[in-house]
């Protein structure tokens, strides 16, 4: 048995009747077991397979798991491209999600997080990540924990970030507004959560994402009438609306 460990789960891979290791999440404590109800993981129809974000990690478990030679990232990236309605969502893509009011819209998947932009503007996650490691720049804060001193920026430094939150303050408007600007975001929020149920690391998508995330597949490009694929996962939306997978 192979033993990995993540800050809270200790991950085991034992023999299984389907495949020949399987992927369980143990938790490492009591209290962060019943946090939150993982009780739904001891069911071996719901443990954990091949959940992993980083396609270098993902390729190496696969050869261990399957004794198959996915060589690159790049390699299984076009096998997943071959699938038809499909997208791969792994850190680096970049969507297209059209355009509003005149203006580009990307969504880019990270090793952390979905960000959203414009053409040349972040938004979002995104835009109060890039401003915060600006104010790091200017006052020359390496250390991560500390806080910085905003007191202690210059006139100039001022000017810049003033600059910095009128040009988002002008995509927002060109994007229609805030109520557009928050739709827009809450898809970003909500390919989080769509990326682990693909992956297998979470069981279900809460309930108030799955018209966000039909909404940007449909954006971009995925036709939601009927089955597609997501990082190479069969899914389909039900009559209810509710992402649903299908086995293959």
């Amino acid at each position: 048995m192979e033993i990995n460990s993540t800050p809270n789960f200790t991950i085991q891979y034992a023999a299984s009747s389907n495949t020949k290791k399987t992927a369980m999440l143990v938790p490492k404590n009591d209290a962060f077991s019943d946090q939150l109800e993982i009780t739904h993981l001891q069911n071996e129809a719901n443990q954990l397979s091949f959940a992993y974000t980083d396609g270098k990690e993902f390729i190496r478990e696969m050869e261990q798991l399957n004794a198959i030679p996915f060589l690159t990232e790049e390699a299984l990236a076009n096998k997943l491209l071959e699938q038809e309605n499909a997208l791969t969502l792994t850190p680096g893509t970049r969507l297209y999600l059209g355009a509003d009011s005149g203006q580009d819209i990307f969504l880019t998947v990270g090793s952390n997080g979905i960000s959203l932009s414009t053409g040349r503007t972040a938004l979002g996650s995104a835009y109060v990540e890039e401003k915060n490691k600006l104010i790091r720049e200017m006052l020359n804060v390496t250390d991560p924990n500390e806080v910085p001193d905003l007191s202690k920026l210059t006139k100039e430094d001022l000017e810049t970030l003033k600059n910095m939150e009128e040009a988002f303050q002008q995509a927002v408007s060109q994007l229609g507004g805030s109520q557009q600007y928050e739709a827009l975001n809450k898809i970003a929020e909500s390919f989080g959560s769509l990326i682990r149920y693909a992956n297998g690391q979470a069981s279900f998508i809460p309930v108030e994402y799955n018209g966000a995330i039909k909404d940007g597949l449909e954006k971009a490009g995925i036709d939601t009438t009927q089955p597609f694929y997501v990082n190479g996962q069969k899914l389909m939306f039900n009559e209810y609306g509710i992402l649903t997978k299908i086995s293959v």
